[in-house]
């Protein structure tokens, strides 16, 4: 039986675009909340849903204003904050693709390529790193020999600080009492988005969507999930990076709750996490999976945690199940927004596999294929492959990157004779140690079964001989020793064995331990970072015992 799903709906296709969703919450029930958020000293503020749409209407006008045309890119690096979506939306309205970026994720100066315009907030980090590549006027004029297109910078803080650009105030005092202004016809198909990719695997990517991409994939989300306007959502992640961007509410008009990541995060605070929840009525969250390791042991606290990104445990399912009724695992990429999804409770927990994907959602279409794509039979590993109506079509340089509609991803997966799917890891997650390929995830699973490990993450070591030998990079759970050859005879004793000629094994032949891991901006693991930083310890070991 080939590995192949397609789960078909009858919801029908919505053509609206992200600012005309906007008007019609408003519209329907103006005073509702929309966004709100909590800042670093932990102070509330909150959006409506006409507010919102004001908003983003005259911020529209007042970048029309300034000479922005339809097709133009223009890039948004704006922290978390109640009026996010307000630019956001309004360089949609304007006719703009809204380029997202955040300073702390990787090598983001590049996606400012053929953006005309930038806006900043009061946060330094992405300003002065700018200040490198352009010289910024105290009228927003901005001059760049790397980035030639680029001729406005906007500065929407609202407190006094040093960086330079033209005044939000200034640009909306400019067109309050203009009447002149006409802000271009939008279609859902326009591309309106140009997202960062978190870098995990290399060189971030910048993957283009639609309006119509959005609404359509966060509304089969959401009636899959049962999430209604009545509802109120937490996601504490920042806006403009995939799933965190407010999709449901989007999808459904529900209240969207979200707070700064530091003071949430340093380390995981769920007094302070809890203590939202019940200001706000929120009972369903988003989590990044490691953060169920830190759930408190309280029943019922939730309804409902999403959880995507990284594979995790068992045991931290279960954990998480200790305060939620549900934990929906699910995944996504940034090309394909949303693929499949398997919720646990405390029923069916034991089901639960490192890397389950589940079924695919409504409208979404899954084969696993080999190296010559050519469909895989049930139960073999192949790469997936994604075909759905929301997936991008083209790369920010416009190049396809569909093949007869289908999207081929660097994901190894399995799919099982229930048509689920189980990832094992992406393509680059395989170590080649000679002729043998050696899954990092397999390895990982193994060597966190130790008793005194807490985390791993295995990277590969170049290698002479064999091109590449494993290294375990752990975190010791609370008052336990690191031992290199105590956890290498855990390994080796546990760890399935190879039985054929070449007897390449599996186990790691390096151990280092961690502090804490480097983090890219979206939560998950800095894996690039993690081998250069294993790489320069071994070699500085070796020379030492030299």
């Amino acid at each position: 039986m080939a590995s192949y799903y397609h789960r078909i709906s009858n919801r029908p296709m919505c053509n609206d675009t992200i600012p005309g969703r906007l008007g019609k919450f408003a519209k329907a029930n103006p005073n509702k909340e929309a966004i709100v958020y909590y800042d670093n000293k932990h102070q509330r503020t909150s959006i409506t849903r006409k507010q919102l749409y004001d908003g983003t209407e005259q911020f529209a006008k007042a970048l029309v204003k300034q000479g922005i045309k339809k097709g133009d890119r223009i890039a948004l690096c704006v922290s978390n904050c109640v009026e996010w979506m307000v630019y956001d939306s309004g360089i949609m309205m304007a006719g703009g693709c809204s380029v997202r970026l955040w300073a702390g994720q990787a090598d983001f100066l590049p996606m400012l390529e053929d953006c005309v315009a930038v806006i900043l907030d009061s946060d330094p980090t992405f300003y002065n790193l700018l200040q490198k590549e352009a010289k910024i006027s105290e009228d927003g004029t901005a001059v760049s020999g790397s980035f030639p297109k680029l001729r406005l910078a906007i500065n929407v803080s609202k407190t006094k600080s040093p960086i330079k650009g033209l005044s939000l105030q200034k640009m909306i005092e400019q067109v309050k009492q203009d009447k002149s202004i006409t802000l271009p016809l939008m279609e859902a198909e326009d591309i309106t988005i140009i997202s960062q990719t978190s870098g995990t695997t290399g060189k971030p990517k910048r993957v283009t969507h639609s309006s119509f991409d959005i609404i359509n994939a966060s509304e089969v989300y959401c009636k899959e999930l049962g999430l209604t306007e009545n509802d109120g959502f937490f996601n504490e992640r920042y806006f403009g990076f995939g799933g965190s961007y407010p999709l449901s509410f989007i999808a459904t008009g529900l209240k969207y709750v979200s707070a700064d990541i530091c003071s949430l995060n340093a380390p995981k605070d769920f007094t302070k996490l809890n203590e939202i929840l019940k200001n706000e009525g929120c009972k369903k969250i988003a989590l990044m999976p490691s953060d169920l390791h830190f759930c408190p042991e309280k029943e019922n606290m939730m309804d409902f945690v999403m959880i995507a990104g990284d594979m995790t445990s068992l045991d931290n399912i279960k954990r998480g199940l200790s305060c939620s009724i549900l934990i929906d695992h699910f995944m996504a990429t940034a090309e394909t927004l949303i693929i499949g999804h398997k919720s646990f409770t405390k029923d069916n927990v034991d089901s639960y596999v490192p890397g389950i994907i589940g079924r695919p959602f409504p409208d979404v279409e899954v084969k696993l294929v080999d190296d010559n794509n050519t469909i895989v039979d049930i139960g073999e590993e192949g790469y997936l492959c994604v075909r759905a109506v929301w997936c991008s079509k083209v790369t920010a340089d416009g190049e396809s990157i569909l093949d007869k509609g289908w999207f081929k991803t660097t994901d190894i997966c399995k799919m099982t004779e229930d048509k689920e799917i189980i990832l094992y890891g992406k393509d680059v997650d395989f170590i080649t140690k000679s002729a043998r390929r050696v899954s990092s995830r397999f390895v990982e699973k193994h060597v966190s079964g130790s008793p005194d490990v807490d985390d791993v993450v295995v990277v590969p070591i170049p290698d002479e001989v064999h091109g590449s030998k494993i290294c375990a990079c752990v975190i010791m759970k609370n008052g336990k020793t690191f031992d290199e050859k105590s956890i290498f005879q855990f390994c080796h004793e546990n760890m399935p064995q190879p039985n054929n000629f070449d007897n390449i094994s599996s186990t790691p032949d390096y151990f280092l331990e961690f502090n804490k891991f480097p983090k890219l901006g979206n939560g998950k693991v800095d894996r690039c970072l993690m081998k250069t930083t294993a790489i320069a310890r071994l070699i500085k070991k070796s020379k030492h015992f030299c």
